[in-house]
């Protein structure tokens, strides 16, 4: 399962609160289209920063349920 590529205005936060959640982050010169990319695995418990217009996608690789708490802080 995975989400729609988003950007946001202003940085994010997200800390999982229970399961496993992998984020895409496409690095320079990657295609956000490639079949092959890197993804940073955030666990329970775990936080990731993602910087103000920073392209992410995030994906559950397992039939676990993922919930996550995910805040954006606009122009800061």
């Amino acid at each position: 399962v995975y989400s729609e590529w988003e950007v946001h205005e202003g940085d994010e936060v997200v800390v999982v609160l229970k399961g496993s959640l992998s984020i895409r982050i496409p690095m320079s010169g990657e295609n956000s289209e490639d079949a092959v990319y890197r993804s940073y695995k955030v666990d329970k418990g775990e936080k990731f920063y993602i910087p103000e217009g920073t392209s992410h996608q995030y994906i559950n690789f397992c039939n676990d349920t993922v919930e996550a708490y995910i805040a954006v802080a606009p122009n800061l």
